[in-house]
Formats: C-alpha cells, structure tokens, sequence
C-alpha cells in the first residue's frame, strides 16, 4: 500500500496506483520481493486497509470453493488500484500478459 507508479508497455497503459497485490507461486517470491532490513511495527489503520482489500481481491480471483489458486512456477498476477484506470487485474501465464479492468469490468 502507499503511492507507486505502473506501466503497461503493450497496451500503453500508465499512471499512479494506491496499493498492489501480487499473487505468485511461493517458490518464485524472491524474484517479486526481497527485504534486506526490516523494523517491526504495529500499524492498525494500515493492517485494516490491508485487510480489506485482501478480502475483496481474494474472494474476486483467487480460490476456487475452499481452496487458495496458487499460480504454477514463473506466473503471476497483479491487482492494482489506480486513479486513472480503476481496479486491475493483470495476468501472466504461458507467456502472455492479460489485462482486464475490474472496474469497467472488460478486457483492456
């Protein structure tokens, strides 16, 4: 969570996003994500927003009945919100980019 910038090369898309949440293969998450030092906090607002859009990101596209979606090595997805494009979901799987607006709920 907190202000970042995306670009989406193939479909000239850009802008500024609020929060980002990637879903990977656990096996893959040191190519996403690596922290090299870290302090221990206790941030309740941050923790409830967290929480919120988890939920609402999760119960969209990751489980199937009871069960959590875990993409196979080397595919990822991305969930961003943005100001100018709304909620996104981006997918990359078999080499292929895909990307549909949540918001407007079609294909970019």
């Amino acid at each position: 969570m907190g202000e970042s910038t995306y670009t989406v090369d193939y479909k000239k898309m850009g802008g500024k996003s609020m929060a980002i949440m990637i879903r990977m293969n656990p096996k893959d998450a040191k190519e996403f994500l690596t922290i090299t030092s870290s302090k221990e906090i206790n941030d309740v607002g941050f923790n409830s927003l967290s929480l919120i859009g988890l939920n609402s990101i999760f119960k969209r596209f990751y489980h199937s009945g009871m069960d959590a979606l875990i993409p196979r090595s080397g595919e990822y997805a991305l969930d961003l919100f943005s100001e100018k494009d709304g909620d996104l979901l981006i997918s990359y799987a078999d080499k292929k980019m895909k990307v549909f607006n949540v918001s407007k709920k079609r294909d970019q």
